[in-house]
């Protein structure tokens, strides 16, 4: 797949036409990694000592992922309900 053509199915993804790629999973990405890149960030930070428990104690960071990971954990959540009644509203239109 050529640069060109992902960036169509990415914008295809965000539209109603059909699509490789899934706007769900996308949305799951975005929602989770944030959580991630903060932690391996204050890790990296602290291994270089770029920051001190002083600057930025690790309860603090504990504090944000968690609100992160709770948002990525809601999203999918939402995803996995959106889904089933989807397929709820696809069996009773084919009865």
């Amino acid at each position: 797949m050529t640069f060109k053509e992902f960036a169509n199915e990415l914008l295809l993804t965000f539209s109603k036409k059909a699509s490789l790629l899934s706007s769900q999973k996308i949305e799951r990405f975005l929602s989770f990694s944030p959580a991630i890149l903060m932690v391996v960030t204050y890790f990296i930070a602290r291994l270089i000592k770029f920051i001190t428990k002083e600057d930025l104690g690790v309860d603090e960071v504990a504090i944000l992922t968690s609100i992160l990971l709770g948002y990525g954990g809601w999203t999918s959540k939402q995803i996995q309900i959106d889904k089933k009644q989807q397929r709820q509203e696809n069996d009773t239109t084919n009865v």
